[in-house]
């Protein structure tokens, strides 16, 4: 089983559904998820964090790309 680590951009392009690269993006963590396990960085958190009011809201949003 590999690991991989999934950049910001791509977790808010799936988060927010109207950029460009939401298809490209929602389809390539799926294909991850089938083969491996997704990381999320400490960093990566906090760069998706921004646009929300709380911890428990990024978590809630991190937790729908299930």
């Amino acid at each position: 089983m590999s690991v991989v680590l999934v950049d910001s951009c791509v977790i808010l392009d799936v988060i927010a559904g109207t950029t460009e690269w939401a298809d490209w993006s929602t389809r390539m963590l799926r294909e991850v998820a089938t083969s491996g396990e997704i990381y999320v960085s400490p960093i990566i958190f906090a760069e998706v964090s921004v646009g929300f009011a709380n911890v428990q809201d990024v978590a809630a949003a991190l937790d729908t790309l299930d």
